[in-house]
């Protein structure tokens, strides 16, 4: 049971239950305080890195390793590599790392004329061995900046042949990600709200239920509204030919199929055109009333193709807390919510940040 507060409030056709209780207010905060993103292709962890962090990631390390720190040779526009390394030298930099081997920078100049790829290239900034001496800590904080300064916000640390990259930016390869904040999971924000439907989960577009009224009927027998009738059964009847050769099931009642089937069914195939292709041909006759006609007789309120009635952008999603994304968490039951998060199971760090906020949605369930 959720317990509303009797008060007057502003009609808003954004509004849920869950941002009339406020609970959606603490989840915004709960993601965008410990939140951790999540390459869609990859599924590793995409994690922004300050000094510190690198820093106390290896003085967890054993006392006495012999860590290396180090960042990818960048050049700057209309700069050579020569130019480059005559830069660093003059910051200090004696050696570099290329082709897994580290080597004095005198060694390698020589080898530039032969051909370097910059990416075989590592500007060793430290080496040092892990200690807990604040002379040390002091020393290893200024050589991670460092390091940063030089990769442009990236920067290595070596451990015998084990190489770790460690990132101030949000990304993976090409893909950018955006970093957790409460604006980036309000679908009443530009940040969060998705592109397409600005946020209200629904666009104004083809109506599933207008095309397909009578659920129970199948293809065979005419579920598709529009393609009944003499002018339009030629697509019904060309995706009846082709059925046989993509396996789909012309005779199935049209809710017993499966998301698959659907989705044949709604983007087509190599073998016939799908509803979407229908509509796309009815827009290039628009010049003719009564192919107007004939859309507006199927335009309504749908759910929106690009977010599916989250409401939120894409990379939202990306952000999980106890393996769910915000949009799973609204969608479960209370009982089911109250459930995970009496069975979340946080570190440390992340149970003392979120520490209030946790209170205050268990306190709102």
């Amino acid at each position: 049971m959720v317990a509303i507060e009797q008060k007057t409030t502003n009609k808003n056709p954004r509004s849920t239950v869950g941002t009339t209780t406020e609970i959606y207010d603490y989840l915004k905060l709960l993601f965008s305080r410990i939140g951790r993103t999540y390459s869609p292709t990859t599924g590793r962890e995409i994690r922004c890195y300050e000094v510190d962090d690198v820093v106390n990631h290896i003085l967890m390390m054993e006392e006495g390793t012999r860590v290396v720190i180090a960042a990818p040779l960048l050049l700057k526009q209309s700069e050579g590599i020569v130019e480059r390394m005559l830069a660093v030298i003059e910051d200090g930099v004696n050696r570099v790392r290329y082709r897994g081997e580290i080597m004095l920078v005198e060694e390698f100049m020589p080898k530039i004329a032969e051909g370097v790829a910059i990416e075989d290239v590592m500007i060793i900034v430290d080496r040092l061995k892990v200690s807990r001496e604040p002379d040390t800590v002091s020393r290893l904080s200024d050589s991670v900046a460092r390091a940063m300064g030089y990769g442009s916000g990236v920067m290595y640390v070596q451990v015998g042949d084990n190489i770790e990259q460690f990132s101030t930016h949000y990304d993976e390869g090409d893909m950018k990600f955006e970093r957790p904040t409460e604006h980036l999971f309000s679908f009443n924000n530009p940040m969060g709200a998705c592109p397409v439907c600005e946020g209200y989960g629904k666009i104004t577009g083809i109506d599933e239920d207008l095309v397909v009224p009578d659920k129970s009927k199948s293809v065979y027998n005419g579920a598709v509204a529009c393609w009944n009738g003499a002018s339009m059964s030629r697509w019904k009847s060309e995706l009846i030919s082709a059925s046989s050769k993509c396996n789909f099931p012309i005779h199935t009642p049209y809710y017993a199929l499966t998301d698959e089937q659907k989705d044949m069914l709604w983007h087509g195939t190599d073998y016939f055109y799908g509803i979407d292709d229908f509509f796309a041909y009815v827009d290039t006759q628009r010049h003719k009333v009564q192919y107007r006609v004939l859309k507006a007789r199927y335009m309504g309120k749908t759910l929106c193709p690009e977010c599916h009635g989250a409401r939120l952008r894409k990379e939202v999603l990306y952000v999980k807390v106890g393996g769910k994304n915000i949009a799973e968490m609204v969608a479960m039951t209370i009982g089911e919510l109250v459930e995970f998060f009496n069975n979340l199971q946080l570190d440390d760090h992340d149970s003392k940040t979120a520490e209030r906020v946790l209170i205050e949605i268990r306190n709102r369930l």
